[in-house]
């Protein structure tokens, strides 16, 4: 309903059941299990469902995209959980395994894209698997083109700006990093380098490994910069932090 349209901000939450409309610009979408999506300006995307973290190998992230392009990476490393669904007008996009990928859903047209994993499309009249480096696409009532080979190197630029949201989340120093990588909550370890680019980590014997921000200013307080949201769940705290959205 048009009273339920507001206008997103930084950190804010979604449900299962929300359609984002993504007028301008673009969107970043961290599912709880990890996985991340990106949208382009003038896609339009529902969430059908989001796949819960914390060990639950049931269900799967299921997305409507209705017109527009999106590009994702699944980096789950039990293959039991590369799972995600992309349903399109024309098409279902299914993730197989761990990856990149990109979908694209115009004029009467479905296509995907795979630049790391495996990728399989569903048309009417039967599916393919897009492999690494490759591309196919279906229009409505037909059956998937044979997959052909693209340049994985040539972006335009959406999918620059996704390239560099992906490497924002690859530590450098993954090895020395891996003690508390390993260590922290599962729904927190999708998100520990990110955080650690905001922070430090420590080993408190009480609690385990806890991360605190640094890049804060002096006089700096928790439920201080941001608002409250009333949400499916109750009322939640939206930050205006960066790295803010996980610790609240």
């Amino acid at each position: 309903q048009e009273q339920d349209r507001v206008e997103a901000t930084i950190n804010s939450p979604l449900f299962g059941g929300d359609r984002i409309d993504v007028e301008s610009g673009y969107l970043e979408i961290q599912a709880p299990d990890g996985s991340l999506v990106w949208l382009d300006a003038g896609t339009q995307v529902q969430l059908l469902e989001l796949r819960n973290s914390g060990g639950d190998s049931s269900g799967e992230n299921v997305l409507a995209l209705q017109n527009g392009t999106l590009e994702g990476e699944i980096t789950s490393e039990e293959s039991s959980q590369a799972e995600m669904r992309i349903d399109t007008p024309e098409a279902s996009v299914y993730l197989m395994s761990r990856g990149r990928f990109r979908v694209e859903a115009a004029n009467g047209m479905t296509s995907a894209v795979s630049y790391r994993g495996v990728v399989e499309l569903a048309g009417d009249e039967g599916s393919v698997l897009v492999r690494t480096g490759q591309e196919s696409r279906v229009s409505s009532g037909d059956e998937p083109e044979e997959p052909w080979t693209v340049n994985t190197f040539r972006r335009d630029l959406f999918g620059e700006w996704c390239e560099e949201r992906s490497a924002s989340y690859v530590s450098e120093s993954r090895g020395e990093d891996a003690e508390y990588i390993d260590q922290v909550p599962g729904p927190v370890r999708h998100y520990a380098t990110e955080l650690h680019a905001y922070g430090d980590w420590n080993y408190i014997a009480a609690y385990g490994w806890v991360w605190r921000p640094s890049i804060i200013q002096v006089g700096w307080r928790p439920y201080c910069s941001g608002y409250w949201s009333w949400c499916p769940r109750g009322w939640t705290w939206v930050s205006y932090e960066p790295w803010g959205w996980l610790p609240y």
